[in-house]
């Protein structure tokens, strides 16, 4: 009976399965549509090849909304039966079959008055991914193009329903209300379940009633801001340790001071700086020396609560945020547990290295109440560890700062001294414990402080060692004594100079070498050049240094142990570089007179060695007696001289003190 009723209508009418992709009924006029010669034709086509998914997927949404809502939709389509476009207007209703199955009755009506820009944005309109809609002021859905319907969790729901948090659609009404139009970028329903929309609202007027309505643009947008998000969280992580780096410090700190603590725990910071870490750099490559960072951070971590967070600040600094008890012991505790578990040995190239750490503490909020002035007191705690001696932690306090502060001075004042040729050299001699006669000079380092006047290397030094300058001002100091030697050569008196050098000056490959050219440039004598390391030094020494050291006495260079008998001997090592002279340091010299069995020991040991003995800070004749009774070759002292300028040392050198 429904077939004779639709056969009388004019418009197109056909009943799509859409499970099957296949018209089960059509009128007349709707077999001329499709341009079919007869309805089993028609049944017979396989309407799924000229479908997209997104198509199909739309058409089975519409199967649930018929279902649910007992919906109807209205749409407008281009249909390709002979491979000519043509454009219909469609009303779909669901009809309920006597099998219980679902079809789809599709009324159509040929748009026949429409221009082709029309036809085209219609089309463009029902085939764009961007998801358009048409909705009142209030948010009621009056219009979805298919895209919009495919993503939306249910049709029949208005905007605001969209939103997965109310207060981004509120805005974006507010927004449109205001000036007409507004954007954002938010969390939406969808049947894919949430997802981001970047979404446009423009204010507009529904065609068909007048009313002011509101059109949206939506584009999914999650996959950026899921690469985003991810782009975020390694941009708050270290690529080399996998820990948080400094960028993720403020949003830690802000989290662990904003978690509940315990009345009786203190909060902390650790700053950790690995000790002469650039000597591994220097001499064994950045690989291993990351390869010693994974390790460090390994180690740290390990030694850390589930509360606690360790972060690498960059290069060899850490920092680990800790909760512990008020009584202080349980933070000292954990402080020595790092310095003992980062002072085991680390295998590096099939070698065992020891890699030891200076510790700085501050406590929140008593050493300061936000993360920078933590972080500084940290830090200026951890420089206290380092000019105690390294390998120790220091709990802050105020009294650093001032300290702190002045080597911060100080160290500014530094980087500008040597360009402000505010470096000078002074001479003390050395001579013979037989008869007294000038044989060498020691060359030490004083600095003309614009403020403090002359300064002695001991206020100094360490400063130049821990901030990286002391290997420029150690090669300007053996230019400086070159040029000495060499003019001191040509008014006819070759003495030979010693001079101090710093055991990162060693560290570097192309020591021996750029030393060669110095001597070269100057036609100076290697054996007029002493180069003194000291005992402690030694212990530092690395792969680099031993050939160091090897080359400098291949070329004829003097090499002396300094300070010896107070440093930590390696004799293996001593022996293999066969030093020149060994230097006795002054403050066993000091205490002859009540331990003369000590220093003859020392002595006697630098007899086996085959060196040449040298007893720094004499300062009687008896002790100058007594030294070379006892076998000592050389001695200086401020017995036979202070250290002198150059005009002074050069007179010294010309006319000599009678014995």
């Amino acid at each position: 009976m429904y077939s004779k009723i639709f056969e009388q209508i004019n418009l197109p009418v056909w009943v799509f399965d859409v499970e099957n992709s296949r018209v089960i009924f059509a009128n007349a006029a709707a077999l001329v549509v499709w341009n079919a010669p007869d309805i089993d034709s028609l049944r017979a086509r396989d309407l799924a090849t000229d479908m997209s998914p997104a198509v199909q997927r739309r058409l089975k949404q519409y199967l649930v909304d018929f279902l649910e809502c007992d919906a109807e939709f209205y749409e407008q389509w281009t249909l390709y039966p002979d491979g000519k476009p043509v454009s219909l207007n469609i009303r779909y209703t669901g009809i309920k079959m006597d099998n219980g199955r679902i079809v789809m009755l599709c009324e159509g009506q040929e748009i026949q008055r429409a221009t082709p820009e029309a036809s085209r944005g219609r089309d463009a309109l029902m085939h764009t991914h961007l998801m358009i809609s048409l909705h009142t002021s209030e948010g009621a859905n009056l219009y979805l193009n298919p895209a919009a319907r495919e993503f939306v969790e249910n049709s029949q729901q208005g905007l605001s329903k969209r939103f997965v948090f109310k207060r981004d659609y509120t805005r974006l009404m507010q927004m449109v209300e205001q000036q007409g139009e507004g954007e954002t970028t938010a969390l939406v329903h969808t049947v894919s379940g949430k997802r981001w929309h970047e979404l446009t609202a423009r204010a507009c007027h529904d065609p068909v009633t007048g009313q002011p309505s509101v059109l949206i643009s939506a584009t999914d947008v999650s996959k950026l801001k899921e690469a985003e998000a991810l782009a975020s969280k390694r941009a708050l992580l270290d690529s080399l340790t996998n820990l948080p780096n400094r960028h993720a410090l403020p949003y830690i700190f802000e989290k662990f001071i904003k978690a509940t603590r315990q009345d009786n725990e203190t909060i902390a910071v650790l700053f950790i700086d690995l000790d002469e870490f650039k000597a591994i750099n220097d001499t064994m490559g950045h690989a291993e020396g990351d390869r010693v960072l994974v390790e460090v951070a390994k180690r740290l971590s390990s030694l850390c609560g589930p509360c606690d967070s360790v972060v690498r600040l960059g290069g060899d600094e850490f920092f680990i945020l800790t909760s512990r008890e008020n009584d202080g012991e349980a933070l000292a505790e954990f402080a020595q547990s790092l310095l003992l578990l980062l002072s085991e040995p680390i295998t590096v190239k099939n070698r065992s290295k020891k890699v030891t750490p200076s510790i700085g503490i501050a406590t929140y909020p008593s050493h300061g109440a936000g993360l920078e002035e933590l972080m500084q007191s940290a830090d200026i705690a951890m420089y206290q560890a380092k000019s105690l001696g390294r390998n120790q932690y220091c709990l802050y306090d105020a009294a650093m700062r001032e300290a702190f502060e002045y080597e911060h001075t100080l160290l500014a004042q530094l980087k500008e001294a040597l360009s402000n040729d505010e470096f000078v050299l002074h001479y003390q001699p050395r001579v013979s414990a037989k008869d007294k006669s000038v044989v060498s000079f020691e060359a030490l380092l004083r600095w003309n402080h614009p403020e403090s006047g002359l300064m002695y290397p001991d206020s100094f030094i360490d400063l130049c060692e821990r901030s990286g300058q002391m290997t420029q001002i150690g090669e300007w100091v053996l230019r400086e004594v070159i040029k000495q030697i060499a003019h001191w050569h040509v008014l006819g008196k070759d003495v030979a100079v010693s001079v101090n050098v710093s055991i990162n000056q060693l560290f570097k490959e192309d020591f021996v070498t750029n030393l060669e050219c110095m001597l070269d440039e100057n036609d100076c004598a290697p054996n007029s050049l002493e180069l003194e390391l000291t005992e402690s030094a030694l212990t530092k020494g690395d792969v680099v240094v031993i050939k160091n050291l090897q080359q400098l006495r291949h070329l004829g260079v003097r090499v002396s142990v300094d300070d010896f008998g107070v440093g930590y001997s390696n004799f293996a090592r001593l022996n293999d570089i066969a030093f020149d002279f060994i230097k006795i340091d002054r403050s066993l010299i000091a205490s002859l007179p009540d331990n003369p069995q000590l220093v003859k020991m020392i002595i006697s040991i630098c007899l086996l060695m085959r060196a040449q003995i040298v007893a720094e800070g004499v300062e009687n004749e008896a002790t100058a007696q007594w030294l070379a009774d006892h076998g000592c070759d050389e001695l200086q002292g401020y017995l036979f001289s202070k250290p002198m300028s150059i005009d002074q040392a050069t007179d010294y050198l010309f006319n000599p003190p009678k014995p």
